[in-house]
């Protein structure tokens, strides 16, 4: 019996790329990017906020909303695997 997953796709925000996190991850809409804090808006309007070396994890299979994670909970939870 196949093993299988839902895809997660992973981002870290860097402090000046919530541009590209937007373009990249359609359901979401930029608003700003402040000292290190980049706000943005998540697919019901709601405005929502992503910390400079925070993780967003995407999913469009299960609700499409992203989870923001810190550093060492990305690093205990998650497993990054190659592209395909």
């Amino acid at each position: 019996m196949p093993r299988v997953c839902a895809r997660f796709d992973s981002i870290k925000y860097t402090g000046s790329n919530g541009i590209a996190i937007t373009e990249r991850f359609t359901r979401i809409s930029y608003v700003s990017e402040v000292a290190g804090v980049f706000t943005y808006l998540d697919r019901d309007g709601y405005e929502r906020q992503v910390n400079a070396g925070e993780w967003l994890i995407f999913s469009e299979f299960l609700d499409g909303y992203p989870q923001c994670v810190p550093q060492a909970q990305y690093e205990a939870r998650w497993i990054e695997f190659p592209d395909i």
